[in-house]
């Protein structure tokens, strides 16, 4: 077990020096001072090592793995000393410009995790949930990252974008104040947007300002409770154009019954239409 000390700050030797009245009494409270590092440090190493939680220390700048516990040698496949000759490239697969996307996504939703993919050493990839805080020392600062394995959840998470990205209705997910925080490829189409364009509007952009106050109205009948028949709203599309297109929407609540946001599920009917006023 490698016992990491480290040296007391000059400011303070001096404050200990200037309170001291003599050298031998400055020495004492130096050894005391180092005594209690010692202790300190190697409480904290035996926490460290014996913690059930993946915990690596990870240096920032160079991404070098500085240490790394027993239950991270188990979780990964390396010995803990193979781990430290390694960096936390070794072990990520997304490129470096994802990372840093994550982190700026992670920051940005005041998410208190990042969502990266780890390799182990036997070549199997396991989405992970990475909780990060800083370590200070003397010469450098590091990470100290806990590793949540998150694979099953995931795997969900991906079926259902799939149904999401696939669907051949329009689906868009709106938060409690109406801004559209989700959406599939067909909606952006359906509006003649690109995906990138459609992340800037809001439903004032897409729906004619005769039915703007209706909106409120639905999401207020959904917080209540009440059940929701389709009904219909008049799009416009980046060109201006409108089209006629049938909702079905969906309070979706958190496990405590918090509402979370709006799923809606869009069809343009402007051939029902047009077959309707063809009938009459």
């Amino acid at each position: 077990m490698r016992i990491i000390q480290m040296p007391l700050p000059e400011d303070i030797q001096n404050l200990i020096r200037e309170h001291s009245k003599d050298d031998d009494a400055y020495e004492k409270l130096l050894t005391l001072f180092d005594e209690q590092l010692i202790e300190q440090t190697h409480n904290y190493r035996q926490r460290f090592d014996s913690h059930n939680a993946v915990q690596i220390l990870i240096e920032r700048g160079t991404g070098k793995l500085v240490d790394a516990n027993r239950a991270a040698a188990l979780f990964y496949g390396y010995s803990v000393d193979k781990l430290r000759t390694m960096t936390i490239r070794d072990l990520n697969v997304i490129p470096r410009e994802e990372v840093e996307q994550e982190i700026a996504l992670a920051k940005s939703q005041n998410r208190p995790f990042y969502k990266f993919r780890h390799r182990l050493a036997s070549g199997e990839i396991r989405d992970i949930h990475v909780f990060s805080s800083p370590v200070i020392t003397p010469d450098r600062e590091l990470s100290h990252s806990i590793i949540v394995d998150v694979t099953g959840e995931y795997d969900t998470e991906r079926r259902y974008q799939s149904l999401f990205e696939q669907s051949t209705d329009a689906i868009f997910i709106v938060n409690m104040n109406n801004n559209i925080i989700q959406y599939n490829h067909r909606e952006a189409e359906m509006l003649g947007y690109s995906y990138e364009e459609l992340s800037k509007t809001t439903f004032r952009d897409i729906v004619i300002s005769e039915e703007h106050h209706q909106v409120g109205n639905i999401m207020q009948q959904l917080i209540n409770g009440e059940q929701i028949q389709p009904y219909e709203r008049t799009y416009i599309r980046k060109d201006g154009t409108t089209f006629p297109g049938e909702i079905n929407a969906q309070l979706i609540r958190d496990s405590d019954g918090n509402p979370l946001h709006i799923q809606s599920i869009v069809r343009d009917i402007s051939r029902r239409k047009q077959m309707e006023e063809t009938t009459e």
